[in-house]
């Protein structure tokens, strides 16, 4: 998913070009209107080689050169009425022949027109983050936001007031306000929310609620983009890494996704966030998120190649199972910078050809963080390579054994339900391998207000 930052920005146009013709070069005046001495007449108002003619600067039928010198004639006829700029030239191809999306400017204000508005040339692309269109805002704090069609606020913002005014807080009001709304939604209610009640909506749940329901709700209110941002840094904030945290933010993502999590890091912390985390890791484990940030990865919408599959497979094993020893660094730049689809094709060739599946020969030869970085992206290319059967399955890891690893179930539910289709698609697959819904496996495993969250957002 790609965006466009700039079509309201002022006209791109280089130092001395002609307005009227970008690209053409400024014929330089003297203070008696003629041209400077000594200038090649070639520059002097002449089209660089291979560029179309100037309308109006063509000579005329019977008629010669100017006495302002060989080559110039003077311009016929008005300049166009709506010249034509073109934009700053594009990223170089990268690889496959794809060009790698533009990071998001830090600074000043992004301005969109109202969502499904058509400037001309087409409909402004909508920005999307996990599976979902998000406010402007989100990627840069100085944006403003245009309306919602079809949400007014008012009735919700209310609604949390009343919820939360005097002693005490019914907090099912606010589930019942909060969790039915998407991203653009929440961001127009606390926009709004703030200017009719003067007070920040975050910080407001933030002091009237507390515990696993406080964590989810905070995450719905900072939305799809916020929350990921909060939870990069509280990844490698402080003394360690959350090392499963680390591996659910940063990999598998899509390239605009990556490019919006660091900018809208760096927007909210006024940091680096590849410097960051790569100064949280060491050794080839550093390596790997180094690559995975760098947001070179072959887009889903790519056609999988079946030689490059081939020869893909054929490496994995002679770096790994098939030789003495383990060149990490081949598994890590197969398994970042491949897209969902070719993945799942490395998967179920690498089975049939050597008879090991790839997740059994990356746990016969890497261990620790590395192990579960691989892991986590190996476990999301099988089925379609959309981790569909992945996520599923941490889902059930959040609640096995004794105890239920609650921080770790909050996010996941958090993340994972701002894409409803998505949503499905796990609680189907979850249904179909441990044959029980998820609501009533999470229903066993919480209780109270936590519990009731959790329940609204799985559906």
């Amino acid at each position: 998913m790609s965006y466009n930052y700039s079509y309201n920005q002022p006209p791109y146009q280089q130092p001395g070009q002609n307005p009227s013709y970008p690209g053409y070069a400024q014929p330089q005046l003297s203070a008696s209107g003629g041209f400077m001495p000594g200038m090649p007449p070639a520059q002097q108002y002449a089209p660089p080689p291979g560029a179309p003619p100037i309308p109006g600067n063509r000579p005329q039928s019977g008629a010669g050169p100017s006495s302002n010198g060989p080559g110039y004639y003077p311009p016929q006829g008005p300049p166009p009425q709506a010249p034509y700029f073109p934009p700053p030239p594009a990223p170089g191809p990268g690889p496959y022949g794809y060009a790698p999306s533009p990071v998001p400017p830090p600074g000043p204000p992004l301005v969109q027109q109202p969502y499904g508005y058509a400037p001309p040339g087409g409909y402004l692309p909508m920005p999307q983050y996990l599976g979902t269109p998000i406010p402007l805002s989100a990627m840069n704090k100085y944006s403003t936001d245009p309306p919602v069609p079809g949400y007014d606020a008012r009735g919700d913002v209310e609604a949390i007031h009343k919820a939360t005014k005097g002693f005490g807080t019914d907090e099912s009001q606010l589930i019942r306000t909060l969790a039915p709304l998407n991203a653009l939604q929440v961001a127009t209610l606390a926009t709004q929310y703030k200017a009719a009640k003067g007070r920040d909506l975050g910080q407001l749940i933030e002091k009237e609620t507390g515990g696993w329901f406080g964590m989810g709700l905070r995450g719905i209110i900072l939305g799809p983009l916020g929350w990921d941002v909060e939870l990069l840094h509280r990844a490698i904030a402080g003394v360690g890494t959350h090392e499963d945290l680390l591996n659910e933010i940063l990999l598998s993502r899509t390239n605009d996704e990556m490019n919006m999590l660091k900018s809208a890091y760096r927007d909210h912390y006024g940091r680096n966030a590849e410097q960051d985390v790569s100064n949280d890791l060491s050794m080839k484990t550093k390596n790997l998120f180094v690559m995975a940030m760098n947001a070179s990865r072959v887009p889903d919408n790519v056609p999988v190649n079946p030689q490059q599959v081939a020869v893909d497979i054929d490496q994995l094993h002679n770096a790994g199972v098939g030789r003495k020893g383990t060149n990490e660094m081949v598994f890590c730049e197969i398994m970042v910078n491949r897209s969902g689809p070719h993945l799942a094709a490395i998967s179920a060739a690498y089975h049939a050809k050597y008879k090991m599946t790839l997740t059994r020969a990356i746990k016969k030869e890497f261990s620790g963080h590395m192990k579960d970085a691989l892991l986590y992206i190996a476990e999301g290319a099988k089925r379609d390579g959309r981790g569909v059967w992945r996520d599923a399955k941490l889902l059930e890891h959040s609640m096995a054994g004794l105890g239920t690893k609650d921080e770790r179930l909050v996010w996941r539910i958090i993340r994972a339900h701002w894409d409803r289709q998505r949503m499905e698609a796990i609680k189907a697959s979850y249904q179909a391998k441990y044959k029980k819904s998820l609501a009533a496996r999470i229903k066993g495993e919480t209780s109270g207000d936590y519990q009731k969250l959790m329940i609204q957002l799985v559906g």
